[in-house]
């Protein structure tokens, strides 16, 4: 932006001044020659004020307006100097940071971070879908003290952000046009969603609420998208050298990972001391089911059961074929209870998912174990194990935890 002055803007000013001074001295001696000097000056004054009236509302009114609208401008352009300023540092510490996250749990906390830096006013979370559905199923949410524990969400709510692939910003989630998962929070709120943009989908969404008609700065909403693309391409990037450092196994039918890929990631987790979840999941009465119904329905009905898991569960976590009917889902930083929540979820939406498929129905049992209940695997997937058992004899088609004082006494 360009502002052109001239180089000395007072000087309307000083020659209006100038030419009173001039018009004042050559009144008053043309006068004088006609009336008694006092007289003169009087009448010279008066012509004077009235000359000066005119020359303050043709020259220095202009002069004065003139002069706040450059201050104005000036202070415009200071003010988005400020902000490229800001955002360039902002975008150099960002670019630091994620070369620093070398796993996607790092990846987001740093966009945690960022949200809570950019929109500290405000509550934040990051919101994670299923591939390709623009719903979103799990919630985090992100403080000043990091990421909280993942929460499953009632339901699998749709996000415009996510049908959209853009930015999306609602003063109200009465509003016609809000994302309807705003539904899912318990009073009137304005939000903000931003994508997570991955290879041929998303992770999510970054989600930032606070009381209706209250929007971000424009400027912070930017700084977000520049930040959820940057994690976006970092988390594409580390999954990929995953995949190129060690090719996963799949399951022909299904399409799911084999038990191989499952028992290397529990590995990986113990030798790195990380807690998580494990359920253990099948179709109750498969024999019965496969047998009465034939083998290729059967078929069709363990694809269905694990797409409706793949759909229902956070993009970090794990489903896979474990053996026969049986399914193993490995939930990392999940607590029990929220893994209990997702599986119900998924319980639940298969009920769904079978009205509108040609399919029998049938239902599944699922067995969930904490990890922290003992050190040795084998004793944890046996654990998983027995209350899926237990959750069969009371009749299947629910989702059972083991408990701590179970696995004491186990």
């Amino acid at each position: 932006m360009a502002i052109e002055l001239d180089q000395d803007p007072f000087f309307p000013h000083r020659r209006s001044a100038f030419l009173l001074a001039i018009s004042w001295t050559i009144t008053v001696s043309a006068l004088a020659a006609f009336a008694p000097w006092p007289i003169a000056a009087g009448l010279s004054l008066t012509l004077c004020a009235i000359v000066a009236g005119i020359s303050w509302q043709s020259v220095l009114v202009p002069l004065a307006e003139r002069l706040a609208a450059s201050r104005r401008a000036q202070n415009e352009l200071a003010t988005q100097l400020e902000i490229s300023k800001n955002l360039r540092t902002f975008e150099a510490d960002l670019d630091r940071a994620i070369s620093m996250a070398d796993n996607d749990a790092d990846v987001l906390a740093l966009l945690g971070k960022s949200l809570t830096r950019l929109l500290p006013d405000r509550d934040n979370y990051i919101l994670l879908s299923p591939p390709d559905q623009p719903r979103v199923t799990w919630s985090i949410e992100a403080g000043p003290a990091g990421l909280r524990d993942p929460v499953a969400l009632g339901q699998a709510a749709r996000c415009c952000s996510l049908s959209t692939a853009g930015i999306v910003v609602s003063s109200s989630s009465s509003a016609i046009d809000a994302c309807p998962h705003l539904l899912l929070h318990e009073m009137e709120v304005s939000s903000v969603c931003v994508p997570i943009q991955l290879e041929g989908g998303f992770l999510g969404v970054a989600h930032s609420v606070g009381p209706a008609g209250d929007l971000p700065d424009s400027t912070a909403v930017l700084a977000l998208d520049l930040v959820a693309r940057r994690c976006g391409s970092r988390l594409q990037a580390l999954r990929r050298d995953r995949r190129e450092e060690r090719p996963i196994a799949h399951d022909p039918l299904t399409g799911l990972p084999t038990h191989t890929h499952v028992h290397r990631l529990l590995r990986e987790l113990r030798s790195k001391q990380e807690l998580f979840s494990l359920a253990l999941c099948d179709i109750d009465g498969f024999s019965s089911y496969n047998a009465a119904h034939g083998s290729d329905i059967g078929d069709l009905a363990l694809i269905l059961f694990a797409n409706v898991m793949s759909a229902a569960l956070r993009p970090g976590d794990t489903v896979a074929r474990f053996a026969g009917d049986r399914f193993i889902c490995v939930f990392p930083h999940c607590k029990p209870e929220n893994a209990q929540a997702a599986m119900e979820r998924v319980r639940e939406a298969l009920v769904l998912e079978l009205t509108t498929h040609e399919l029998p129905p049938f239902t599944a049992s699922v067995g969930i174990v904490d990890s922290a209940v003992d050190p040795l695997l084998d004793t944890v997937v046996e654990l998983a194990d027995v209350e899926l058992l237990v959750a069969k004899k009371q009749g299947g088609n629910r989702v059972r935890v083991v408990q701590i004082e179970q696995a004491a006494q186990h």
